[in-house]
């Protein structure tokens, strides 16, 4: 751990003083274990197993590693699972690609798309920008930005999506956001 580093630390948290030197003493028998980063995987056992490091002494570091990064929780895997069921979708406009996927596209994610010249990926990422601002009774629509290197966009690509959309029977034009200018001024 770096000296600011440990001077943050010192000035962030309330210690005794004479526990103040034994929680870095523990933090340089982490780091000498390799448990550099409040955000390792280990759980609390893997911790305990370190010869010097007490289950008291390993809550407080936990609690100090939380106070530096509050997005830190340890959690188990069925909670993991049960987060990412509510991680929200977006449709490819295909019901098969979107099983393949686990339910579409994950919004607030970079996703990558690669292949070989003329295989749908521009007429992917057409779909995408358009069914990303349809709105439904959980999603209140969105913004789509689409990057593009290749010199690949037409607008009149975006139009014929909003097509094959209402032909797949989903209403469109009765969503404000997908009135075709809409869609490309968005």
């Amino acid at each position: 751990m770096s000296k600011s580093m440990d001077q943050s630390l010192r000035d962030d948290f309330e210690f005794d003083i004479d526990d103040d030197e034994c929680f870095f003493q523990d933090i340089d028998l982490l780091q000498t274990q390799g448990k550099c980063l409040p955000r390792s995987n280990d759980n609390l056992k893997k911790l305990d197993a370190i010869k010097g490091l007490s289950e008291v002494k390993v809550e407080k570091i936990i609690e100090a590693a939380v106070k530096l990064s509050p997005n830190l929780e340890f959690k188990t895997g069925l909670q993991v699972v049960e987060k990412r069921k509510s991680v929200f979708k977006i449709s490819t406009g295909s019901d098969h690609l979107n099983k393949l996927l686990g339910g579409g596209i994950e919004r607030m994610a970079i996703t990558e798309v690669f292949g070989e010249f003329r295989t749908g990926k521009t007429q992917l990422s057409d779909t995408l920008c358009v069914t990303c601002q349809l709105t439904n009774d959980s999603y209140s629509g969105g913004k789509a930005v689409f990057i593009d290197t290749e010199n690949t966009f037409r607008p009149d690509r975006v139009s014929v999506e909003i097509c094959l959309l209402i032909l797949l029977g989903l209403n469109v034009f009765s969503d404000s956001h997908c009135q075709p200018n809409r869609v490309l001024e968005n």
